[in-house]
């Protein structure tokens, strides 16, 4: 069993690491606090009941420079989270971290957002019945060539496949449209600092 270090003892060896690792100390700080930054952003991203007021209670637990590197590093992973399927609650943290400074800048990233949606949307329906109809195509082949015919056979893949597949299509067409939005959030995040 361990013996319990002292406060004294677990800054000193705090100063020592960031001393050989040579980086300077807020660079230090940044690394320490991005795990879980991450991993809240991911949580609250994924969780609709995980209150946004979370994110603002992890930057209050800090105070003058670091907050700011707070706010920037949950910024960041809040930007890698602006997708397709999660770009909604994404917004709604910057609306948390940045409440006073970003509000007409965040509506028409809204607005753009709400058309690249739309436009995914239709896209995505329409690639997932181009892929059900190759699929399905694809499968009747493969039964005929086995002697297999029938009205009963199931020959649509599951929704879950389809989506899925028609996702990353429609993610690789639209890809840098959605990439130049959170580009656009990355220089809001910078410039409000």
């Amino acid at each position: 069993m361990g013996r319990i270090k002292s406060s004294i003892e677990l800054a000193m060896e705090r100063a020592a690491a960031m001393d050989a690792a040579g980086t300077d100390p807020d660079e230090f700080f940044r690394q320490e606090v991005d795990a879980d930054a991450r991993a809240l952003v991911a949580r609250f991203v994924e969780d609709e009941w995980f209150e946004s007021a979370r994110l603002s209670r992890f930057v209050d637990r800090h105070t003058g420079k670091q907050k700011t590197v707070v706010r920037r590093v949950l910024a960041g992973h809040l930007v890698t989270q602006v997708r397709p399927d999660t770009w909604t609650r994404a917004l709604e943290g910057f609306e948390t971290l940045f409440p006073n400074r970003a509000g007409d800048e965040l509506r028409e990233i809204a607005r753009v957002l709400k058309a690249l949606q739309a436009e995914t949307d239709a896209e995505l329906s329409r690639r997932m019945d181009e892929i059900r109809g190759r699929e399905e195509a694809r499968r009747r082949r493969e039964l005929d060539r086995q002697g297999i015919r029938g009205s009963a056979l199931v020959l649509t893949p599951s929704a879950q496949t389809l989506r899925r597949q028609a996702l990353e299509e429609v993610e690789q067409e639209l890809g840098t449209r959605w990439e130049a939005v959170r580009s656009q959030l990355s220089n809001m995040v910078e410039s409000n600092e």
